[in-house]
């Protein structure tokens, strides 16, 4: 579970959103693939957005996932956010903790399917209390599917937000990947926040590596920026940046 860091001075609804998106680091689009029965995996991050209203970084992030079956996983995700905005002092806290369970519906061939439930919440009261996240709850209903043709592999994501409190959204996310070899995979994606009954539309592009530094260990890193927005120029996306490791074990 990949936190997007949009907060405050965007509309509270897509904030709802962003902070328990799903996601397959170091894109916010998932991939339907499950670890094998047994099998640990331990990702830390260091991740932000930046806009000319508000920059906000995750310092650092950690998910922990574990294989309950060859078909079903686990996964707990907590992090520390670094809030800066112009005219206030910079504020730190706990983000969200996020609950994640993923299960393989589909896998044959070139095709896989699955369903990943996600559940956030504010870890301590502090955190909203000082602005660094809202005081809401988020239950997350996403769908994955995935095409692998040689060393093509295509990732399609829909998703469905509700809210303690607020609005719904909807997410749809479209990744690629290229293998160039056993170690490096080249990564690309366009994804699309919709916010239910408001004009708030955001639809942003991220490219990023996948590079495995051995057969337990990968270096991960992305970037991106803002394709079309209906925020103000003071809210739009300007950059994000992920950079991260991945450890396997099992």
């Amino acid at each position: 579970m990949k936190t997007a860091c949009i907060r405050a001075v965007l509309p509270a609804s897509l904030i709802f959103f962003a902070t328990v998106v799903v996601a397959g680091p170091p894109l916010v689009t998932d991939d339907p693939g499950v670890l094998g029965q047994g099998g640990w995996e331990y990702t830390l991050a260091f991740e932000g957005d930046k806009r000319d209203a508000v920059d906000s970084y995750v310092a650092p992030g950690l998910e922990v996932a574990y294989g309950f079956t060859d078909s079903m996983q686990g996964s707990v995700s907590i992090a520390r956010t670094v809030v800066d905005e112009p005219g206030s002092s910079r504020r730190s806290d706990f983000d969200a903790i996020g609950f994640e369970f993923k299960w393989q519906l589909y896998a044959k061939d070139s095709i896989a399917v699955s369903i990943a439930p996600a559940y956030a919440l504010p870890l301590t009261s502090s955190s909203h209390q000082r602005g660094i996240i809202e005081d809401v709850n988020v239950l997350s209903l996403p769908v994955i599917a995935s095409y692998e043709t040689g060393p093509w592999a295509f990732n399609v994501q829909l998703a469905y937000e509700a809210t303690s409190s607020g609005p719904s959204a909807k997410f749809a996310g479209l990744a690629t990947g290229y293998a160039l070899n056993d170690r490096l995979q080249l990564l690309a994606e366009v994804y699309t926040v919709r916010v239910s009954g408001e004009k708030a539309d955001e639809t942003n592009w991220n490219v990023g590596v996948d590079y495995g530094v051995s057969d337990t260990l990968a270096l991960l890193f992305s970037y991106g920026s803002s394709l079309s927005s209906d925020f103000s120029a003071m809210e739009e996306l300007d950059e994000a940046f992920f950079l991260g490791l991945r450890y396997e074990t099992g």
